[in-house]
């Protein structure tokens, strides 16, 4: 699509399209059409679809009455990817169709609608992992990790609701009495989803729990590649490569940190092994796991069993790196998408180092001589990416707070230095500026420590 109208024309006609098939569909169960949908929206040019269609509305619809006959496994699994995919690429309108119920129906659409993915699912995953190499399992694993991503989006949909200042007990998007029951389905089916992934990933990497990556087999030639020498993994994707994986992790994650559930959290502390190593192999070119984890980790932090498991599979090593190249690149170009998740990483870490009985360890004070070292510029930026790099100063000064006075004394130069980048930033950041007081309290502590 080379110019603007060119995009519109696109728009209008695949608008036109849809909204006929949806015409022609009318009176019947819908499911080859959502078979067609489930497939087209996710795997379409985000720039060749109309925004807030019409169509929206009605195919929701087909979907509310398959969840409310007895559906096939066909119908499953259409109804299922079709509200992934409309959830993903109309997000905001989807949302609002699928999550919210009439005040009039005896059970809320969305619990029932959640807790037949959910059942799916529990009833799936234990036999999964016998089916990696079956012709089977692509589709299967579709079907769990569209599944895995309704729930990822309701449980999003579902915080912000609750977070609402002038919610009414009449405006909650299903009665107390439901969420409950909800909340303990959701539960049972992320404990279900941690023994998955464990199982998998031992089976495909770490080849037994808690083996650490020194000791793991090594790889081995085969007629299919390399391969671990004891692996029941896929002879065609790796489990980095698995979007079934991404899916399951997302949505653990996203509950280990909304739901204050202290046994799934000691559960999911058992996974960050895993968790750091998806962490490290990620990138922007294959499937990227960096914010689900960080988003798992806050969970998983809260509990002394996590904390324990993150400094035995060296997990500060991992996000500290990764935050040191952030700050590096970013300070030269402004790249949001990396400092969001900078801004993701010390908020991971801060309350690692709070935690610390015994003060900052020596190795992570090579944080604050990386900070010192950084050459913020003195010009505007946008907001994400000076709120990284104020993240950045608010580790490195909680990192000299918690080291005891002779290390503290050893690192006064970088201290100087890094109270010398406040004060420049400080200069492009008003007295109303929501940051503000963030820094400046940066420059209070730091001005006592120098």
């Amino acid at each position: 699509m080379d110019t603007t109208q060119d995009k519109k024309v696109l728009q209008t006609k695949t608008d036109a399209t849809i909204q006929s098939l949806v015409a022609a569909f009318t009176g019947t169960d819908g499911v080859t059409l959502l078979e067609f949908l489930g497939k087209f929206l996710r795997n379409s040019d985000p720039k060749a679809l109309p925004s807030s269609p019409k169509w929206i509305k009605p195919v929701v619809g087909f979907i509310k009455k398959l969840l409310a006959s007895r559906p096939t496994p066909e119908a499953r699994a259409a109804y299922t990817i079709a509200a992934a995919s409309l959830l993903e690429v109309y997000h905001a309108d989807a949302m609002k169709l699928l999550f919210t119920s009439d005040a009039k129906d005896d059970k809320p659409f969305s619990y029932l609608f959640i807790t037949l993915l959910l059942t799916d699912t529990r009833a799936t995953l234990p036999r999964l992992l016998e089916l990696l190499n079956d012709p089977s399992y692509p589709a299967i694993a579709q079907r769990l990790g569209s599944a895995f991503d309704v729930v990822t989006h309701f449980v999003g949909y579902l915080v912000r609701s609750l977070d609402e200042e002038d919610l009414s007990p009449g405006d909650m998007i299903m009665p107390p009495d439901f969420l409950l029951k909800l909340r303990k389905t959701v539960s049972e089916a992320m404990s279900l989803a941690i023994e998955f992934l464990r199982d998998r990933w031992d089976a495909s990497v770490a080849g037994a729990f808690g083996l650490h990556p020194e000791a793991r087999t090594k790889q081995t030639d085969t007629s299919a590649g390399k391969r671990q020498t004891i692996s029941w993994e896929s002879k065609k994707d790796t489990i980095q490569e698995d979007p079934l994986i991404l899916a399951a992790v997302r949505s653990i994650a996203i509950w280990l940190r909304e739901d204050d559930n202290e046994l799934l959290r000691k559960e999911a502390a058992g996974l960050t092994d895993m968790l750091i190593d998806l962490y490290k192999s990620s990138s922007v070119v294959k499937l990227d796991f960096r914010s689900p984890v960080l988003v798992g980790l806050e969970g998983i932090l809260v509990e002394k069993a996590g904390l324990e498991e993150f400094s035995t599979h060296n997990g500060w090593l991992a996000l500290i790196t990764d935050l040191v190249a952030i700050l590096q690149f970013v300070t030269k170009v402004s790249d949001e998408t990396e400092a969001a998740r900078g801004v993701e990483i010390v908020r991971v870490l801060l309350p690692v180092v709070e935690e610390e009985d015994f003060g900052a360890k020596e190795e992570w004070m090579n944080f604050v001589t990386a900070v010192a070292a950084c050459d913020v510029p003195e010009a505007e930026q946008p907001l994400i990416v000076q709120e990284a790099e104020i993240a950045a100063l608010q580790l490195a000064t909680a990192l000299l707070v918690s080291a005891h006075e002779g290390m503290r004394r050893r690192y006064i130069h970088s201290t100087g230095a890094i109270l010398g980048i406040a004060s420049r930033l400080q200069a492009h950041i008003g007295a109303r500026h929501p940051l503000r007081e963030s820094l400046d309290d940066v420059v209070q502590t730091l001005g006592r420590l120098h």
